[in-house]
């Protein structure tokens, strides 16, 4: 049975309103939860002696760059380092990279910053009333009206959540089952297609996938090799069920599939 608390109807109220929040400039040091905008460079960190020029690290620079101070999708300790600075004031501090970071290169990687803010906003909360409720609506609601509509939409989702829940168990349970061997051909087939996937993916974002592969330092086959498991699955996958669907003579009525298509 799926319930919706009050507690989860006002967790999706508060961050509503963090997201309309109305910002304003203001004349003071960055506080955590404000919006900056600053123009930034990284720079190769000098080494001890070294008089020469610093040294531009190429795909770190930014001007009136946007950073929500404290959300903590920068590097960490960018943000921190903001903190407290002025509008037009300028700083340089390092950073050190996640062992882990998405590009090889700037793993570990410890970078000098140029730093300067541009502008500081602070975010002032909405209450929640009726002209909050229109502004994220688009529609006249009453606020009672407005958390019926929030709690049947956290229903939806929950009930959706569940039910991808017990498909997956039972998707585990049927292929820990299922005995039989997927000929290679096959999966090199089905790795066709996940790298079809990926390049339309890659496409809608803006970049290539030879570009990504060479972000990444993969090769071709590297990306194949790392996908060669989750073909097999989905092959196996598609195959246990098709037998499932002839065993227990599972049949889609005309009703079925115009109410899945409406």
């Amino acid at each position: 049975e799926i319930k919706v608390t009050e507690k989860e109807i006002g967790e999706v109220v508060e961050d509503l309103k963090k997201h309309f929040k109305e910002w304003k400039d203001v004349e003071r040091e960055v506080q955590k939860g404000d919006r900056v905008e600053t123009d930034f460079e990284g720079f190769e960190p000098p080494k001890k002696g070294d008089k020469d020029e610093l040294k531009s690290i190429p795909n770190t620079a930014s001007k009136n760059h946007p950073i929500m101070v404290g959300e903590n999708i920068m590097v960490p300790g960018f943000e921190d380092a903001l903190i407290g600075m002025k509008k037009d004031e300028k700083k340089e501090f390092e950073v050190t990279f996640p062992k882990e970071y998405h590009n090889k290169d700037f793993q570990g990687k410890k970078v000098l910053f140029k730093v300067e803010v541009k502008r500081i906003e602070a975010g002032e909360d909405q209450d929640l009333n009726e002209a909050l409720v229109e502004k994220v609506t688009g529609q006249k609601m009453s606020v009672e009206d407005f958390k019926k509509d929030i709690e049947k939409n956290v229903k939806a989702q929950k009930e959706q959540k569940a039910v991808q829940g017990r498909e997956t168990k039972y998707l585990e349970e049927v292929l820990k089952r299922a005995e039989l061997d997927v000929p290679e051909p096959m999966i090199e087939e089905e790795l066709d297609y996940i790298v079809q996937d990926m390049q339309q993916d890659l496409m809608q974002k803006g970049m290539t996938l030879e570009k990504f592969l060479e972000q990444t330092k993969m090769k071709m086959e590297d990306l194949r090799k790392k996908y060669h498991e989750e073909a097999e699955r989905r092959i196996k996958t598609r195959l246990a069920l098709t037998h499932i669907i002839d065993a227990e003579k599972v049949e889609v009525t005309d009703k079925e599939l115009e109410d899945e298509i409406t």
